[in-house]
């Protein structure tokens, strides 16, 4: 049986990830009009290029959904869906919140922050 559990992302999240994305264009308007002024084209095109690339790849690994079946789990990216086989996992343990709060610790993994 195949079950799929979208991954929604919030509000807050959706907000961070606007004002990232508008800071990172702004970024790149900044440096297109350095070029026009003098500024090294080499490096102005290598930092566009950066900030184009790592606004692009945070869209292609961000979890769109994870699906359940009765071989393993697997989590879809709209870059590829990463399986894996219940025989490859070891255990799962449920962490609390009292556990992310006690250690102030931040999410590794999982749907949060700017980009989701």
């Amino acid at each position: 049986m195949k079950t799929i559990y979208e991954c929604s992302r919030s509000k807050a999240v959706n907000w961070l990830t606007v004002a990232g994305l508008l800071i990172i264009v702004s970024a790149i308007v900044y440096e297109m009009w350095c070029i026009t002024q003098g500024l090294n084209l080499v490096l102005g095109i290598t930092v566009t290029l950066i900030l184009i690339f790592a606004m692009l790849s945070s869209f292609f690994v961000y979890p769109q959904y994870v699906i359940a079946t009765d071989e393993g789990v697997g989590v879809h990216t709209l870059l590829r869906t990463k399986f894996i086989p219940y025989s490859d996992i070891e255990s799962i343990k449920r962490i609390d919140e009292s556990f992310m709060k006690s250690w102030n610790t931040v999410r590794l993994f999982g749907i949060g922050g700017i980009f989701g």
